[in-house]
């Protein structure tokens, strides 16, 4: 059971680089000017996930938490008043995730796995719409959530500035049900993210 346990918490480590669907988080402000030229800076990111199977023996289930600001960020995003493009934006992370294992409801046995990424430098262009004056929207997703390997899809992001430093605070959750092998695993993602940018 052990190693059951500690194969579900790893493969779940695997899916939190935001293979999600995305909603705005809620922080208000004011009129923002995002258009222009701005150097990436960072991603301050947490993610909490729950990987729970239940079959006829009972319930195993694992909860894997992790934050991290990624490092060895480089490249630039240009904004105009419709997309949003990035070039040769890249980024890593070097952290530990946290994992507790529970069966039938019993904490059993807790882990710390590092957890470290690579992504490519990667260019492109996403279209984006204002849907408030401190919000945006990406009718087809953005590199920044989805993380350079992963399908891109819609969601929000709400605006931040504090002097030449553009924040963009995105958030998301995911729920996935899958019956396998006479049991039903059933995953739960969330994940927040702040985008840094800062003015050229």
């Amino acid at each position: 059971m052990k190693a059951i346990s500690i194969g579900l918490c790893y493969a779940f480590v695997s899916l939190i680089f935001f293979s999600c669907q995305k909603d705005v988080s809620d922080i208000p402000d004011s009129d923002i000017s995002i258009l222009g030229n701005w150097k990436f800076v960072s991603m301050d990111v947490s993610t909490n996930s729950t990987v729970e199977s239940t079959d006829a023996l009972g319930s195993l289930k694992t909860i894997t938490t992790s934050n991290y600001i990624t490092e060895n960020n480089t490249g630039n995003v240009t904004i105009d008043a419709s997309k949003m493009s990035i070039s040769n934006v890249s980024y890593s992370v070097n952290t530990i995730a946290e994992g507790y294992i529970y069966t039938d409801g019993s904490l059993t046995d807790s882990i710390e796995a590092p957890l470290q990424y690579n992504a490519p430098a990667t260019s492109g262009v996403y279209n984006y719409r204002m849907i408030s004056s401190d919000s945006i929207y990406f009718d087809s997703g953005s590199f920044f959530m989805n993380g350079a390997t992963q399908q891109s899809l819609p969601g929000g992001a709400k605006l931040k500035m504090q002097g030449d430093t553009l924040y963009l605070i995105q958030s998301s959750a995911q729920t996935k049900t899958l019956d396998t092998l006479g049991a039903t695993i059933v995953s739960n993602l969330q994940a927040k993210a702040s985008i840094k940018l800062l003015r050229q």
